[in-house]
């Protein structure tokens, strides 16, 4: 999976909010460093499994992101943070160990997942709110 570029997420953040009803403000990010290439292993891993790799392909990908090669080169893990949040590197292990296992395992850790970040009616009626629309 290529990498892709930081970008400020404020914008995101506050959808995020809306759309969850959270009444807490996410942490600020840590090590933040504009025009700096990042990448997501753990989507990277579902990826690999989810575009029939199979064992190999996700194993490949674990690989080349633990010794920085190829797309991971001159790339920075933003997810799984390991060095300062070690739990961080829960569901990566996960999903490493099950898409390794069986390959179609990645359907389950992705099942739902954009229910969970999608911006609800609800939440976007509050933006239209807080921007006076």
């Amino acid at each position: 999976m290529p990498a892709s570029t930081n970008v400020a997420s404020g914008p995101a953040a506050l959808a995020t909010r809306a759309a969850s009803g959270a009444d807490h403000v996410a942490p600020p990010e840590l090590d933040t460093v504009a025009d700096v290439r990042t990448h997501q292993l753990l989507l990277a891993v579902l990826g690999a499994a989810q575009d029939g790799r199979g064992r190999r392909g996700v194993a490949r990908e674990l690989v080349d992101g633990a010794l920085h090669r190829g797309s991971y080169r001159t790339s920075r893990e933003e997810l799984s943070i390991c060095r300062s949040d070690p739990a961080s590197a829960v569901p990566l292990a996960l999903a490493a160990c099950a898409t390794i296992v069986h390959p179609p395992a990645w359907a389950w850790f992705s099942s739902g997942s954009v229910a969970n970040y999608a911006l609800s009616p609800a939440g976007w009626r509050a933006i239209r709110a807080c921007a006076g629309a």
